[in-house]
């Protein structure tokens, strides 16, 4: 998703992260896949786009090469009194049956982009891994180490119940 307006009408936002959807046999993923937001220049204030969407249905990922689905951050420069958001993290769902020396949890990127030079971040994406001994699958949220808190709200779950939690960092 594109990001907004700012705070005056006088620009719109960056362009979001694009949408991918791959079928394949085996992904051998030794580079990058990309579908990461547009970048705002460092006189802009313009808001950031949000991150891209992946959905991948593999038999095998292997590699160690990174999916990366963030959004972007913002310029550093702004107009006095303007103050412009930095573009969420995107969403993967990963429908793979073997991860051979692939891990999701730390080679896909989906991460909220950084305001300004200051630390205040976007909220992080998501990254859903579902296996065929999986019952429910696995979802990750992960906003990079050292970047500030914010929220990822997550949509209320019906009858469904959260069995375990693990907080990593």
């Amino acid at each position: 998703a594109g990001g907004g307006q700012d705070e005056d009408g006088l620009g719109d936002g960056t362009r979001g992260g694009g949408v991918l959807i791959l079928e394949v046999d085996t992904l051998e993923l030794d580079g990058e896949i990309r579908a990461r937001s547009g970048t705002s220049n460092t006189n802009s204030s313009r808001p950031a786009g949000a991150g891209g969407s992946l959905q991948l249905y593999a038999d095998t990922v292997r590699g160690a090469g990174q999916i990366d689905l963030s959004g972007s951050g913002t310029g550093t420069n702004f107009p006095s009194g303007h103050f412009v958001g930095p573009g969420g993290g995107g969403r993967a769902a990963l429908y793979v049956d073997v991860f051979d020396g692939f891990d999701p949890a730390a080679q896909v990127l989906a991460r909220g982009g950084r305001r300004g030079s200051n630390n205040v971040w976007g909220d992080a994406g998501t990254v859903f891994v579902l296996q065929p001994t999986d019952t429910f699958g696995r979802l990750i949220v992960d906003n990079g180490a050292g970047r500030g808190a914010g929220s990822t709200d997550l949509p209320p779950l019906g009858r469904w119940t959260v069995v375990a939690t693990e907080v990593d960092g």
